[in-house]
């Protein structure tokens, strides 16, 4: 029997049902409890296959896990895998690039939505027994005379395009690999990068974590935002400088901003970002619905199976290198 676990830092769900199936085909699948390189060398030292988030799979674990072949991520991001040890070592690493990308889309929708409508500052104007509404309301302007910008145009950019088209927005977005993008309504504008956060009344980030990437939104990049801005970020914590945001929007230069990643999570307690009203704060869900649960669960665990069962995964991130066998060392 294959042994394969599911790190209990992970908050995708196990459907039982699903796995006794897979025990059928010799995969066995058990939570283990794991949060540190440390747990996961203690926990799982006899793996056949991981099914992880945001743990760290580092050289050290990797080199570790003896038996290891497989690592399923239940999302896009392998951020967390060291993928050049993964591959030298011979361990497969998938990923569900398809199971939640609308999700996430709606999400950044939603902070963009809540954010020029200013929904939280009524609610709590009502719940505080006021009811200023013209006040607080009288600058919000239609998304029809605003234009959204979109830095990534994967999956999730691809689709916040197509929906915030048919609210109104003006989109254009920034990508190396975008020369030419449209919705299913209609073209969007593609630019250079300085030039879409200079000119775009709301900025989503829609990248993943890489070299290039890390404190893209750094202080420089935000004095080249145009003023009164709001910027949106629910790819990867890491590609803006948090304190340089707090300090941004405390300066009235930026509007406001809405997070639902960090550089650090569960979000530090002594965060800046905590301190401004302006900023919304969301806990690394923006993949989050019953529907994405249930698909990259199962479609993480089928992988798994597979590639445990001699079959060719369906979402390869890397290409392994043969797997020496300790027999063959000797």
């Amino acid at each position: 029997m294959h042994r394969v676990y599911k790190l209990d830092n992970s908050p995708i769900p196990v459907d039982q049902a699903t796995l006794r199936g897979f025990e059928e085909l010799g995969v066995s699948f058990e939570v283990r409890p794991c949060a540190t390189e440390a747990d996961i060398i203690t926990n799982c030292r006899d793996a056949d296959g991981l099914v992880v988030m945001t743990e760290p799979i580092t050289r050290s674990v990797l080199e570790a896990l003896p038996d290891l072949k497989v690592i399923a991520r239940p999302g896009v991001g392998v951020d967390s895998i060291d993928m050049a040890a993964a591959t030298e070592l011979g361990v497969q690493v998938t990923n569900v690039p398809d199971g939640n990308y609308t999700d996430v889309a709606t999400h950044a929708l939603a902070l963009i939505l809540n954010g020029i409508r200013r929904i939280r500052e009524f609610d709590a104007d009502v719940r505080s027994y006021g009811w200023n509404g013209q006040d607080i309301g009288r600058n919000i302007r239609r998304p029809s005379e605003l234009t959204l910008g979109i830095v990534g145009y994967g999956r999730s950019g691809k689709r916040l395009a197509q929906m915030a088209a048919s609210v109104g927005f003006s989109v254009r977005v920034h990508s190396p690999r975008a020369q030419a993008a449209t919705t299913e309504t209609q073209e969007v504008e593609v630019m250079g990068f300085d030039e879409l956060i200079a000119t775009s009344d709301i900025v989503s980030l829609h990248v993943p974590l890489t070299d290039e990437t890390r404190n893209l939104i750094d202080k420089d990049a935000l004095r080249r935002f145009k003023k009164g801005s709001f910027l949106v970020d629910v790819s990867r914590g890491g590609i803006i400088d948090e304190t340089a945001l707090a300090q941004t929007v405390d300066s009235g230069h930026l509007a406001g901003a809405a997070l639902d990643v960090f550089a650090q999570e569960p979000l530090e307690n002594t965060s800046p970002l905590r301190l401004q009203p302006a900023i919304t704060l969301t806990p690394h869900i923006a993949y989050l619905s019953a529907d994405s649960l249930k698909e990259v669960s199962t479609t993480a665990f089928t992988d798994v199976s597979r590639l445990l069962n001699g079959k060719q995964v369906v979402h390869p991130v890397n290409t392994p290198l043969r797997k020496v066998t300790p027999m063959e060392t000797k």
